[in-house]
């Protein structure tokens, strides 16, 4: 299989992915609720470049503008998130029809149009109600809302979807939301972030089972990930990378999967575990969804260091403008790294891999991205070489579809293979989405 050739099996499933609080816009229309990004956006200095979420591309007033392109872009299926507070305002009680009624044009626009619907049930979006006073997913409470959400949400849609995602990525908001503070909802717990982390994990327990007994078609996890590299092969740069992995990649993984978690990460969790918690996580899948942007680089930090590991650029690797380095083999090493580690594994899926790139619309209207195109590409060979070397791979989700609210990044990052110009709203397909909708049609690069 030479570079100019790369072939996908014929049922290998390509798709593109979004997030509601990053494209839907509408953030107080038609009854929806504050979400935690709503009000973490308009803090001060959160957002890098002082935007938000509040409109951006605004699809939910371009509904079929959007499904449309959805279409001509040909792909297999497409991975959207429903906001929570979109459909049940306060976190809990009353349900807003008009939420309801967008997600259900949704779905069935995406079934008319021959695309297969997979959904996200919680992408980050906490209903603010929830978050003050309750501190969110902190509280073990939360965790009976979401599942009530969760019966009442899917209950209506089980039927026309092909794919659920309970919970989306728990890792990052864990550690980054309620640990570190850089995102939603801003909270700088240190280790008791990891309590929010169990809290998570018990969702997407929770919501597998309220899934399974609503006869859902597949249901499957969603998240991200990075192989933790040693800086160094030095003992205590390799040790550091080794503790990296543990607990970026195996405190929500080893409970889900294997039905404990990692010894070293007892401590973090022991004040919020009870008797059946972990049984109930330890759900059996359809499918794992594995998010991928870039690899990590990890030293041992100096002695006295607050955080006991730092992150280092590789070495002769180029980075992107947000500093992840653009390193394909790490997509090949870790669907590989799954593959080995845990033998009863369900299929893989790349649910999400994408580039921030591309010219917006005031910078002459340019929809050129040779760099994305690039690296989807070399991503995408790195996917089938892990296919070749055994692991089973069934799909793989460019992000983005449409240019956004990239998180405390705000507009300025464009993720989009459709260019999204923030004033006027107009859409135009960059060269990306034109190569994608070849690789598509071709099932081949």
């Amino acid at each position: 299989m030479g570079q100019g050739e790369t072939r996908f099996p014929g049922d290998f499933e390509f798709g593109v992915a979004s997030n509601a609080y990053q494209i839907e816009g509408a953030a107080a229309v038609d009854g929806k609720g504050p979400s935690i990004w709503d009000v973490f956006s308009h803090q001060h200095k959160t957002m890098v470049d002082g935007s938000s979420g509040d409109i951006g591309p605004d699809h939910y007033h371009h509904l079929d503008e959007d499904l449309d392109l959805l279409k001509a872009l040909g792909v297999d299926a497409y991975r959207f998130s429903i906001s929570w507070p979109r459909v049940q305002p306060l976190g809990q009680g009353e349900l807003n029809p008009a939420g309801l009624d967008f997600y259900e044009r949704l779905i069935d626009g995406l079934l008319a149009r021959g695309i297969s619907p997979t959904a996200s049930l919680y992408d980050w979006d906490l209903p603010n109600a929830l978050q003050v006073p309750g501190n969110g997913w902190v509280n073990r409470d939360t965790v009976a809302r979401y599942a009530e959400y969760v019966q009442a949400v899917a209950g209506r849609f089980v039927d026309r979807v092909d794919k659920w995602i309970p919970v989306y990525s728990p890792n990052v908001q864990a550690l980054i939301g309620y640990a570190i503070g850089d995102h939603a909802p801003g909270r700088i717990l240190g280790m008791e972030g990891f309590v929010a982390g169990h809290h998570l994990n018990l969702a997407h327990g929770r919501g597998v089972s309220i899934l399974r007994a609503l006869g859902a078609k597949q249901v499957g996890s969603d998240q991200n990930h990075q192989l933790a590299y040693a800086a160094s092969p030095e003992e205590p740069d390799v040790a550091m990378a080794e503790f990296v992995n543990v607990l970026w990649n195996g405190f929500n993984v080893e409970p889900m999967l294997s039905g404990n978690y990692p010894e070293m990460m007892l401590p973090l969790v022991e004040s919020a575990l009870r008797d059946g918690d972990l049984a109930e996580i330890q759900q059996p899948l359809d499918f794992f969804g594995v998010g991928y942007y870039g690899p990590m680089n990890v030293a041992a930090a100096p002695r006295g260091s607050e955080v006991p590991f730092e992150a280092r650029p590789f070495p002769g690797v180029p980075q992107t403008t947000l500093g992840w380095g653009v390193y394909p083999q790490g997509m090949t090493d870790m669907l590989l790294y799954f593959h080995e580690k845990y033998p009863d594994l369900p299929p893989q899926y790349v649910t999400e891999n994408g580039f921030p790139g591309g010219s917006s619309p005031q910078a002459g209207s340019k929809t050129s991205d040779p760099e994305r195109i690039h690296f989807l590409a070399e991503h995408l060979r790195a996917v089938r070489a892990a296919i070749d070397a055994g692991a089973d791979v069934r799909g793989y989700y460019a992000d983005s579809f449409l240019d956004g609210c990239y998180w405390e990044r705000g507009l300025s990052s464009r993720f989009g293979l459709v260019q999204v110009d923030f004033d006027t709203l107009s859409r135009r397909p960059r060269d990306s989405f034109a190569w994608y909708a070849e690789v598509i049609k071709a099932r081949a690069l």
